[in-house]
């Protein structure tokens, strides 16, 4: 709950049931000489939204920490750990199209939505900050506690959200021009990535707080700068450019994954035919999932939009965590139910993370007033340092997997074809690998497979 003046004259006294976010202290009393005594993380004013005089927003926190423009160097690392972020995923090969990230990363967006549940400021150590960076770091966040220039606000923090991720998509569009790789499945486990910081950054745009001033009328209020009237200019263009956000990329981007198998088979259809232009990019997100279940990985992005507008719309915790263990239940349920991979490894992999997203959860929701905190902090992590060990095992199992060519291990070389003669629906092929030849029937059921037909013609 925050209390104070909601006007310059100091006569209006308002009250709102939540502080947002962090930004509160919880105290019972508040001094009526001091509203900001209430404030945590030297903050002030309306709904605790502005840092005190002299001092900025960081990243990572919600802190105000005294800053300088010299920390605008930090563009060069930023700039650094995004190459190597995209040289890393590339190298080792990890992306959603192999199947070991899709848990993981599920497991990572929920844990970071609700930061503020599992990694309370009143409980961190050392180690709980470390893993706090790690979940941060796997949602393309800071995570670290950092300034960035000396002024910065709510306002500019929210806008620089945007940022690292418009910054990892124009390496990958850079590489994709260059011509020289196949960046399509990069693409599609950097989207999946940002995805959720976006959909809570978007989330946090629209947000608004209504305060209580009894008969004075006090206009809505942006909920993260309560100093700033909701839809009025400067807070109009964030929300101009967060309904661009929604309507160009969460609500497409939630809806193709979701009906990836209709798409396809009717894409020879005049409306739909930019679907076929898609097919590498869907292809990498279903490319782990059985025929039938294709649209899986819709299904992972249609659970964390129902879990990120709850934590925003709902001002209780227990809410909040019973949310999450209502929707891993029925997730878990039909991913058992169904068997919806190809390989059983990544079934077991994807429950390890579910199990563990349980486990904390439930910790905590049975605990909800903190009577055990030492002991509720230390199973949270466990169950979060467990996600990491987990994580470290895909690494080494990716790095195996890319060093093993390179000792020798190569995999048996697929043949591969010359079109001789094409005549109505069949072309004759020559098998180049051993002479051999072979009748195909091209049909346009198999112009609709996942895997498409590669055919080589020889022009000499």
């Amino acid at each position: 709950m925050w209390i104070g003046y909601v006007t310059n004259d100091t006569t209006a006294l308002g009250i709102i049931d939540k502080c947002p976010y962090d930004y509160c202290q919880n105290e019972s009393r508040v001094p009526v000489a001091d509203f900001d005594y209430q404030c945590a993380y030297n903050r002030q004013k309306v709904l605790c939204g502005q840092c005190r005089s002299g001092l900025s927003m960081t990243f990572g926190t919600s802190q105000c920490a005294k800053c300088s423009h010299y920390y605008l160097l930090l563009v060069i690392p930023f700039a650094l750990m995004g190459v190597v972020l995209v040289a890393t995923l590339f190298l080792l090969n990890l992306t959603v199209s192999n199947g070991t990230l899709s848990g993981l990363i599920f497991y990572a967006n929920v844990v970071r939505i609700n930061a503020t549940i599992f990694f309370p400021a009143t409980e961190s150590n050392g180690f709980s900050k470390f893993l706090s960076v790690f979940i941060a770091w796997l949602n393309l966040d800071f995570g670290i506690e950092t300034c960035f220039y000396d002024g910065m606000d709510s306002y500019a923090k929210t806008w620089l959200q945007f940022a690292f991720p418009v910054y990892i998509f124009v390496l990958i569009g850079a590489i994709t021009v260059a011509g020289r790789y196949n960046a399509v499945p990069l693409l599609a486990t950097l989207i999946l990535l940002s995805y959720s910081k976006i959909l809570r950054t978007t989330i946090a745009i629209f947000s608004f707080g209504a305060i209580d001033a009894g008969n004075v009328t006090v206009p809505r209020v942006w909920l993260y700068d309560g100093n700033l009237r909701f839809l009025e200019f400067k807070h109009a263009i964030l929300f101009a450019f967060g309904i661009l956000v929604t309507t160009v990329l969460i609500i497409p981007y939630t809806i193709i994954l979701l009906l990836i198998p209709c798409l396809q088979n009717k894409s020879h259809w005049r409306v739909l035919r930019w679907v076929s232009k898609l097919k590498p990019l869907l292809d990498s997100y279903a490319g782990p999932f059985k025929d039938r279940y294709r649209f899986w990985s819709g299904v992972l992005i249609g659970v964390r939009l129902p879990l990120s507008l709850l934590f925003a719309l709902s001002y209780s915790t227990n809410v909040q965590l019973l949310g999450i263990v209502i929707a891993v239940f029925l997730y878990s349920f039909f991913l058992c139910s169904l068997a919806v991979y190809k390989r059983w490894s990544h079934f077991v992999l994807e429950g390890y993370f579910l199990v563990n997203l349980m486990a904390i959860t439930v910790t905590k929701l049975f605990d909800p007033n903190s009577n055990n905190p030492m002991v509720v902090s230390a199973i949270v992590q466990i169950g979060v340092g467990c996600a990491l060990v987990g994580f470290i095992a895909i690494v080494v199992a990716h790095v195996i997997m890319a060093v093993r060519p390179i000792m020798g291990y190569h995999k048996k070389k697929l043949p591969y074809f010359s079109e001789t003669k094409q005549s109505d629906n069949h072309v004759h092929l020559k098998d180049m690998s051993n002479g051999n030849h072979r009748d195909v029937q091209v049909t346009e059921e198999m112009t609709e497979l996942r895997e498409c037909l590669l055919i080589y013609t020889n022009d000499t």
